[in-house]
């Protein structure tokens, strides 16, 4: 993940948290169903 968090981060601690299978890849899907993408300051 490139970027900054600025409000939802409990949303990434939820996702680190995901038990993971061979290849570390998580062993059911994840999904990030909505962004916001702004200009930096």
């Amino acid at each position: 993940l490139f970027g900054q968090i600025v409000k939802g981060l409990e949303v990434l601690d939820e996702m680190q948290g995901v038990p993971t299978g061979s290849g570390d890849r998580p062993k059911t899907d994840v999904v990030i169903n909505a962004v916001t993408v702004t200009e930096a300051d």
